[in-house]
């Protein structure tokens, strides 16, 4: 069961809380020798309608969850030339240029985009958070406060310096709620994230997020994810119509075994979010894995309409329909009437023939079309096999390499499913053909039987009809009639 999460624009150190990418450039300012305050840079009109052009192919791959290094590259090369065009420099554009590296994980260079952001403008609070989260990365503690702390005192408003400082309390054991709080602790950093931005719904779901991924390092830190859901709760009360929230509290419960809780908020994501992909597809793995293939084709479908090109929920929706169509065959079987849409696995193929045009690299569709031909197939001939076996094997080839990322599939199982169900066809494929010999041979015995009988039965009856004859030879019937001597003696 592959589930989805609504992950940050990046997601590092387990989803710290970062700020994004600007959508327009705000009062840029050109960097003087000690990277300080400049004179504020006159954004050209041209500027600005680059930048927007910029933003808005981010956007469409980001929101689209499709991204290479080539188109990571591009973009952020467009950002560069926006800052190049103006003789001061743009800062926004260079931390623009950052987040789009991160996208692909080009993190070497998103890292020299931020600094040189920093350059500009010293003290510009989303580079200095982003440059202090790689500082955590790193394991530079100090340095990572250090930044966050610059960035909160350059913008009071800048809830998520306030937020990444709590996230570094918890780690150090600074979090007494209920009791006195000193400062620095991790509940007056996340007081003050809430007085700048009382409805910080965002911060506290990624809080929530970084108290649930490090729940799930190890054992000893299941403590967290109670932290994790009390966050949760509490952004909820802070902003009930806050959709991602309840997908990460789905999450929370799912990791809980709380099924269907789980169920009940990813349901609530799509009622107050009808464009969540993430919930959709949620919802509609949690409903496939309990045979509810209605509510998943539903889901599945819905996810497809906010992103026609996901090869994830078609594959899923080829499932859905294969469960459906499976399920009127047995009520057919039993007699019962459909109604409504009938169903095929002749339509579950399209859909994973459609998941072959979007990436046929993926080994999913050629597996799920094998099963199909396997065990959804009528077979009463050994050569009927053979399709299933060529896509099974097909499917193998694709498998070999690493599974794309964010697909949340594991290959090495893959692999394994694969080469089992192989397995079972192709001995399935034997059985049958030993199954047909020993008919053919079962045959030909009694065929063999029935023609000896046959045969002992004709020479049974040929016999009796010569003795019979034989017999009426040997005894003729007398001629001229009796011939009975008179008695001796006369008539008394």
């Amino acid at each position: 069961m592959k589930l989805h999460r609504c992950i940050p624009l990046v997601a590092l150190l387990a989803g710290l809380a970062l700020a994004g990418c600007p959508t327009t450039p705000v009062g840029p300012t050109g960097g003087d020798g000690e990277g300080g305050g400049g004179t504020t840079t006159q954004v050209t009109e041209e500027s600005r309608e680059g930048f927007t052009e910029a933003t808005a192919a981010f956007l469409q791959h980001r929101q689209a969850g499709s991204w290479t290094p080539e188109q990571c590259t591009a973009i952020a090369d467009a950002f560069q030339e926006i800052s190049e065009d103006t003789s001061a420099g743009i800062a926004e554009a260079l931390y623009a240029r950052g987040v789009t590296f991160q996208q692909c994980n080009l993190h070497d260079q998103a890292r020299q985009a931020f600094q040189a952001a920093l350059e500009l403008k010293a003290d510009y609070p989303p580079a200095l958070i982003q440059l202090g989260v790689y500082a955590l990365v790193d394991g530079d503690e100090a340095k990572a406060q250090q930044l966050f702390e610059k960035a909160y005192k350059a913008d009071i408003t800048a809830y998520e310096a306030y937020i990444n400082l709590a996230i570094l309390a918890f780690k150090r054991g600074n979090f007494r709620p209920g009791q006195q709080s000193a400062e620095g602790a991790a509940d007056v950093l996340i007081g003050s994230a809430l007085a700048v931005q009382a409805d910080a719904v965002v911060a506290l779901e990624n809080l929530a997020r970084f108290f649930f991924d490090y729940s799930q390092l190890a054992e000893a830190n299941q403590r967290f994810r109670r932290f994790a859901m009390l966050v949760c709760q509490y952004a909820i009360t802070k902003n009930p119509n806050y959709a991602p929230i309840y997908n990460l509290r789905g999450l929370i419960f799912l990791a809980e075994e709380n099924i269907r809780a789980a169920i009940g908020d990813f349901r609530k994501v799509v009622e107050r979010d009808r464009d969540n992909y993430e919930a959709h597809m949620n919802y509609a793995s949690l409903n496939l894995g309990f045979r509810g293939y209605s509510e998943a084709f539903r889901s599945y479908t819905e996810a497809l309409r906010v992103r026609p090109d996901s090869y994830d929920a078609l594959i899923g929706l080829g499932v859905s329909v294969r469960g459906l169509a499976s399920e009127q065959e047995s009520l057919e079987g039993e007699g019962e009437y459909i109604e409504g849409t009938r169903y095929t696995y002749a339509m579950a193929i399209e859909k994973y023939e459609a998941a072959k045009q979007l990436d046929a690299a993926r080994p999913e569709a050629y597996f799920n079309i094998a099963l199909v031909q396997h065990r959804f197939t009528n077979i009463s001939q050994p050569e009927q096999y053979d399709p299933a076996i060529a896509s099974y094997r097909e499917a193998l080839g694709h498998c070999s390499g690493q599974a794309p990322q964010g697909s949340g599939m594991d290959y090495d199982a893959l692999r394994t499913a694969i080469q089992e169900n192989l397995d079972r066809a192709v001995k399935d494929k034997e059985t049958l053909v030993q199954m047909q010999e020993m008919d053919r041979q079962v045959q030909e015995a009694d065929a063999a039987m029935a023609a000896a009988e046959a045969a002992a039965a004709a020479a049974e009856a040929a016999a009796a009809a010569q003795a019979a004859q034989q017999g009426g030879t040997d005894t003729p019937a007398p001629e001229g009639g009796t011939d009975t001597p008179a008695p001796e003696g006369g008539t008394p």
